[in-house]
């Protein structure tokens, strides 16, 4: 049996519970938000995504960019799209382990 292209994809996918930035390895996604949803102390806030398995658990960086681009109603975020990318530089402590990070948004106007 050939393996396609879907089934390397899903041999390749960490087993986590989110979107994480070793996914995004092969380059950036168009995400259409579906629903926000409420989540834990440690990670607050888990958007449900059209274009991944699992949810994006965006960080607070993200979070800031979000509410400042489209406002603090997460209501109004569902149906809006987003791009995100693998950004290797991102640090926990003091260590580069990559994140997660949004490059462009829909719904804006001018550049922010």
């Amino acid at each position: 049996m050939t393996l396609t292209a879907q089934d390397l994809q899903r041999a390749t996918q960490a087993k986590s519970d989110q979107l994480n930035s070793c996914d995004l390895l092969g380059g950036a996604i168009v995400a259409k938000i579906l629903d926000v949803k409420s989540g834990s102390s440690e990670q607050p806030v888990i958007i449900v995504i059209d274009s991944w398995p699992q949810p994006w658990k965006p960080s607070k960086t993200s979070l800031r960019v979000l509410s400042a681009c489209w406002g603090n109603d997460p209501a109004v975020w569902i149906g809006r799209y987003a791009v995100l990318y693998c950004e290797d530089s991102v640090t926990f402590g003091k260590e580069a382990i990559g994140g997660v990070r949004t490059s462009h948004l829909s719904h804006i106007t001018g550049r922010k």
